[in-house]
């Protein structure tokens, strides 16, 4: 049923000790920390506009400790170094984390989850679905883990053979895998930063130039489209921007409308 099993080994990035940890968050603290200058208004990432770019205080060992005597159980390192290097909630895709005193601490993990490794998206609402519905409606040994969208929520596995993994649901027909807690911060933090970067270098980009110049300095990311009301526009995908164009192919104006593609 699972056709493509994920080993938890199988990342981009190398993770070994608490102090490979411990560097890590500190590179993705100042990604965020970026983010908030590339970002000011909060309004180019989904979900800024409710996390805004926060980070929370980290979370002292001795709660850590707790939380994982009264579900006798070891947090995974991804999360459990997340909490002492990083904060305890802050900024991430799905409107950012949340926070591990408030929302996660009070929450009963000690029953291990069914959920199995598995990545990619899966069909679970139909007949010939191939993923049993019965696991994502399982609560046992996960948490939600950040604050969704409608209709996506995205949970945490804390207990069971999938510990560390980050899973998301639509509470209907499908279901996916994020990967494991700091690769998916990792995947996050740096798209973002990317599309960011991509979106002000966009921004600059001369009032006044043609559109196959648009096409050559931003190769395989423009659209060029007639609206409704026979306007010529183009967008510079995973950017927010819009240009509109004179009848002669030339950019005469530049807005920004909804979010980085994130």
């Amino acid at each position: 049923m699972y056709s493509e099993p994920l080993s938890k080994n199988n990342s981009p990035i190398n993770l070994v000790t608490d102090s490979d940890y411990k560097d890590f968050w500190s590179q993705i603290t100042s990604l965020v920390l970026h983010m908030r200058t590339l970002d000011p208004e909060n309004n180019l990432v989904y979900g800024a506009g409710i996390h805004q770019y926060s980070i929370s205080p980290v979370v002292a060992d001795s709660k850590i400790l707790e939380f994982e005597r009264k579900n006798k159980i070891e947090i995974p390192r991804s999360y459990r170094t997340y909490l002492q290097y990083f904060g305890g909630s802050g900024a991430s895709q799905f409107n950012g984390t949340l926070n591990f005193l408030d929302k996660i601490f009070p929450i009963d993990v000690s029953s291990p989850s069914p959920m199995p490794l598995f990545q990619g998206t899966h069909d679970c609402g139909t007949e010939e679905g191939d993923f049993e519905t019965h696991l994502l409606e399982c609560e046992d040994g996960r948490v939600e883990i950040a604050r969704g969208f409608n209709p996506s929520i995205p949970f945490l596995v804390l207990n069971g053979k999938a510990s560390g993994q980050v899973y998301w649901w639509n509470f209907g027909d499908m279901c996916g895998s994020l990967g494991d807690f700091a690769h998916w911060h990792h995947n996050w933090a740096n798209r973002v930063i990317d599309r960011l970067t991509l979106h002000h270098k966009v921004h600059v980009f001369p009032i006044g130039s043609s559109v196959q110049e648009l096409m050559e300095a931003f190769p395989g990311l423009v659209n060029v489209w007639m609206d409704s009301s026979g306007e010529q526009r183009t967008k510079v995908r995973n950017t927010a921007l819009y240009f509109t164009l004179d009848s002669n192919d030339i950019l005469t104006s530049c807005s920004v409308s909804g979010f980085i593609n994130d």
